[in-house]
């Protein structure tokens, strides 16, 4: 070191290094005082994905109606986020056309999905959904030649039990209800195709 007037001068390198290692100890302290400190998204989140068939029993236009699709999305720690699509299976016949045997009526709809899984490590634990998207009921004949078309919106809120039966195999049972609106077929309301239903679905994924 060099002396002035009998005072110790530090170098301008050795002051550098000086004051980085200062604010380091003081970046330190800091830390271990803010060990409660709370943020609402912990760090590092858990992001995986899952998908795979559902299925939704219920009732249209007054008959028995079976809904089979799929849908899959992102998992964020308990949260879910995707997309889904039903058709039904079965062909069903409006009441304006029951004596016209050459017409038959297929529903279909797809959109965006929500959900959130609570006590997701539980072996049975419950699961709530909430899908929306635009569906179009098909009048067509029996040679699939389409007759009539007609646009319609679609909300659906989902509650099910879900099991886990393996680490990327889960099965929901549960409840759902379709509310249907723009319904614009003659003699027929968006009532005719909304109510409850039954939901069986098979998700496969990284839980």
């Amino acid at each position: 070191m060099v002396t002035k007037n009998g005072f110790h001068i530090i170098p301008a390198p050795m002051k550098k290094i000086l004051l980085i290692f200062f604010l380091a100890l003081s970046v330190l302290n800091l830390s271990a005082q803010d060990d409660n400190f709370q943020t609402v998204f912990h760090a590092p989140l858990k992001i995986s994905g899952m998908g795979g068939p559902f299925m939704i029993f219920t009732s249209i236009n007054g008959q028995f109606a079976h809904l089979l699709g799929g849908g899959g999305g992102i998992i964020i720690d308990d949260f879910v986020l995707g997309g889904f699509g039903y058709g039904t299976t079965n062909h069903l016949r409006p009441p304006e056309f029951q004596d016209y045997r050459n017409l038959r009526m297929d529903y279909g709809f797809g959109g965006f999905l929500a959900g959130y899984t609570f006590m997701a490590t539980r072996a049975v634990h419950p699961v709530v959904y909430l899908s929306a998207g635009w569906g179009q009921i098909n009048l067509n004949e029996l040679e699939d030649i389409s007759y009539m078309r007609d646009n319609t919106f679609i909300l659906i809120p989902q509650a099910e039990v879900e099991f886990n039966f393996t680490h990327f195999f889960k099965v929901g049972l549960g409840a759902c209800y379709m509310i249907t609106s723009g319904v614009d077929l003659q003699n027929s309301a968006n009532s005719d195709f909304s109510g409850p239903g039954a939901s069986l679905s098979f998700r496969f994924g990284k839980f």
